[in-house]
């Protein structure tokens, strides 16, 4: 199994950043797995992915990075009497691919069949600069990275020469909250969906083992071997299963902390809220109606152009240290 990495810095104000194809075909070439060399294939492949992820509809909604953070003033359930203001200075980008060889067979079933896969993890690094204000004390100026990790999975489902090398994104991961946290979140039909990952599952296939040999000079002549039951590295909502919402539909958000050694519940955790809405990104500290969870409303915008679109929660810990940071994405129709 191949890999291949690639990083850039997107300022608060996105930049375009020119990926250079000497650069990636040099990563590809030195970094491999299973003793098996990096093709310009595989390489074309990686520049593919990027660009969708970059570029294509779908990619550019779900693991999106602006609006995300926004100077807006918040307080939080642990400082009282305190105004907190989050500037953002940057955001870090890296991809890194794991996109099997050309001699790796998978048999996902029916309607796939034996297609090429490929999954890719996006990690973005928000540095934000931190502005405390009070009363009481002095104005406090703090830096603090928040690092999420949101993970896309491909299939091959077109031809090579279709857009994208024929790829099509057929699984998303926005990350999950720490520990034993749970969320679900409610339409106002009253229907619901988690947002805490747990819906989250591994794609199974099977992988055809396979020898290949010169006979006696190539092509090669080849045999399998063997086939073996298989999985994704990571779980994964498949795309066509991520839940609807009607546009200009509020959403509930309830999340609960159950993540204690006694078993007993204890909100040691508190989450940053960032979504979407009429009048811009809201941002803010979801609050505690009852002592033992935190609840929030938001209202989805009416007029989007995204038929896609994402919730992401910033979780700190009551010493106000960066836990999980996790995107539920949700479709609009």
């Amino acid at each position: 199994m191949k890999t291949a990495s690639n990083r850039y810095d997107l300022p608060q104000k996105r930049s375009i950043v020119l990926l250079t194809l000497a650069g990636l075909l040099w990563v590809a070439l030195m970094s491999s797995n299973c003793g098996d060399k990096a093709t310009v294939e595989d390489t074309n492949d990686y520049l593919d992915l990027i660009r969708y992820i970059e570029s294509n509809e779908n990619g550019r909604s779900l693991f999106r990075t602006e609006g995300l953070i926004v100077d807006r003033p918040y307080t939080k359930p642990n400082r009282p009497g305190v105004v907190f203001r989050d500037s953002l200075e940057s955001v870090t980008r890296t991809f890194t691919g794991e996109i099997p060889g050309g001699f790796v067979e998978k048999d996902f079933g029916s309607p796939f069949g034996i297609v090429d896969d490929a999954e890719f993890n996006v990690r973005d690094i928000f540095r934000v600069h931190i502005l405390a204000d009070s009363a009481d004390t002095q104005l406090r100026k703090t830096i603090q990275d928040r690092t999420l990790h949101r993970r896309a999975y491909f299939l091959r489902l077109r031809s090579e020469g279709d857009a994208y090398g024929g790829w099509l994104l057929h699984g998303f991961n926005g990350g999950t909250p720490r520990g034993m946290a749970g969320m679900e979140i409610k339409r106002s039909n009253g229907s619901k969906f988690l947002g805490d990952g747990t819906d989250y599952q591994h794609i199974r296939y099977l992988r055809y083992v396979t020898t290949y040999w010169p006979d006696p000079y190539p092509p090669f002549d080849s045999v399998t071997v063997d086939t073996i039951p298989d999985q994704t590295m990571f779980p994964y909502m498949l795309v066509q299963d991520i839940a609807r919402v009607y546009k200009g539909d509020e959403l509930s958000i309830l999340s609960f902390d159950n993540d204690t050694s006694d078993g007993t519940t204890s909100l040691s955790v508190y989450q940053l809220i960032s979504a979407a809405t009429d009048t811009g990104p809201v941002y803010r500290a979801m609050h505690g109606p009852d002592g033992d969870r935190y609840a929030d409303t938001i209202q989805t915008p009416s007029a989007t152009n995204r038929i896609w679109d994402i919730i992401c929660f910033f979780e700190f810990q009551f010493v106000d240290r960066p836990g999980g940071i996790w995107c539920v994405p949700y479709h609009t129709q």
